[in-house]
């Protein structure tokens, strides 16, 4: 009975043993053509890199500003009502000053030239030794140098505490105009704000240099506080006026009597 058994594995292992031989001599004889193809949507693919898609980040260089780009504000201009008169007004200046009249050009005064400014009945006169002109606009008497400064030989403005100095030349613009609220011309003087704080006189020449220093500050500050407030119209043509209505403006010749300042 045992040798039956045995003799019956003996004979399984030799029926497997040829039937795994006959299957790799046939598959290894096949033609690779001859084999059935494969469905490649049954197959997972691996994406190369090439096939990946990737989304492009933007960097945005923000590269400081050089000191040669940097551009300073412009220094705004200034406008003092001087004062308002009936009378005429008389100019003379060493500059060449221009006239304006309406935003138009219509001559130049020479230097030294003697120049009355006048107003009646809504006409506007201005004669010199050069020039004659008569107008239903305002004036302006523009200077070709930015350094200029002009005398008003009719007005006499004297300080107490301040010698025997008349205090009637400025630098800039000579604007002459009606005031509808004043119903009388007012002489305005526009310059630029660094001018105008050189004229300011509030203090005296001989004022510790720290004090000095302080008090300027303020003044530039409250001149640009109130060149900022509104623009000039019609009821207010200007920014402030030179006495303690706003702060003491004595124009060129305090630069002269008050140098430290």
């Amino acid at each position: 009975m045992r040798i039956t058994r045995f003799f019956g594995k003996i004979a399984a292992l030799a029926l497997f043993t040829s039937v795994f031989l006959f299957s790799h001599i046939v598959l290894a004889e096949t033609p690779i053509s001859s084999l059935p193809e494969v469905n490649s949507t049954t197959t997972p693919t691996i994406p190369t890199t090439s096939a990946v898609s990737t989304t492009a980040i933007e960097v945005i260089n923000i590269a400081p500003t050089s000191f040669s780009d940097r551009k300073l504000i412009p220094e705004p201009n200034i406008r003092v009502g001087l004062y308002k008169t009936k009378d005429p007004v008389k100019f003379t200046s060493d500059f060449i000053y221009e006239v304006w009249i309406n935003k138009e050009f219509v001559g130049a005064l020479f230097a030294q030239d003697n120049v009355v400014l006048s107003y009646k009945n809504g006409i506007y006169n201005i004669t010199s030794d050069s020039l004659t002109v008569t107008s239903s606009n305002y004036i302006r008497l523009v200077p070709q140098d930015s350094h200029a400064f002009f005398t008003l030989t009719n007005y006499s403005r004297p300080v107490k505490g301040r010698g025997k100095i008349n205090f009637n030349v400025y630098r800039g613009t000579l604007e002459y105009r009606y005031s509808p609220k004043s119903k009388l011309p007012y002489i305005i003087n526009e310059l630029p704000l660094d001018f105008y704080v050189l004229g300011v006189a509030e203090i005296y020449n001989t004022a510790p240099e720290e004090y000095v220093k302080a008090l300027m500050v303020a003044a530039r500050s409250y001149a640009y506080a109130n060149i900022s407030k509104t623009p000039p119209t019609e009821k207010r043509m200007f920014d402030v006026y030179p006495t303690t209505v706003d702060q003491i403006y004595l124009g060129y010749n305090s630069e002269l009597f008050m140098p430290r300042v």
